[in-house]
């Protein structure tokens, strides 16, 4: 794309955007060390941490399966394995002047909410970039996990205003 503004129409800006496992993917590779500056990277509806070790009460009960699942979703078997996969443990290079969008549903599993704030909880993740300098922007959008995309206008329309 940056070989070919003249014929895309661009100024060179990037932009970073995944949906669902995207998000996941995308924050990794917006956080890795070679990452090219972007203007805005926005997450939607992702997975940022993998991590099981810490967890307490029900949760705790919760962590052999959870640990199960990523690791034959992700091949991520051990704690240190899920931890260099968890998207808020790769803050580590400087962020100032990006912006991070992280939008989530209002009820991303509709109605399980132990479940929701284990899958989707974004607090980490925004406490970690914020941390290294970028202005994070959390929006709630859309109903769910899935019908979320359906609402995503309403973000959509002010943010490319902004840019």
């Amino acid at each position: 794309a940056q070989g070919h503004r003249d014929i895309l129409g661009s100024d060179g800006r990037l932009v970073l955007c995944g949906y669902s496992s995207g998000g996941h993917c995308a924050s990794l590779y917006a956080l890795s060390k070679g990452a090219p500056r972007f203007e805005a990277v926005v997450l939607i509806s992702g997975i940022y941490s993998l991590r099981t070790a810490a967890w307490t009460g029900v949760r705790r009960l919760l962590a052999p399966v959870f640990g199960a699942v990523y690791g034959d979703i992700l091949g991520v078997r051990s704690e240190a394995a899920r931890e260099a996969m968890s998207p808020d443990c790769c803050a580590t290079r400087e962020l100032a002047g990006q912006d991070w969008y992280v939008l989530s549903a209002k009820m991303e599993l509709m109605g399980l909410p132990m479940f929701e704030d284990i899958l989707f909880q974004t607090g980490t993740l925004c406490q970690a970039v914020a941390a290294k300098g970028a202005k994070v922007h959390h929006v709630s959008c859309g109903l769910n996990h899935w019908l979320l995309v359906l609402r995503i206008s309403d973000f959509v329309r002010p943010f490319c205003k902004e840019l």
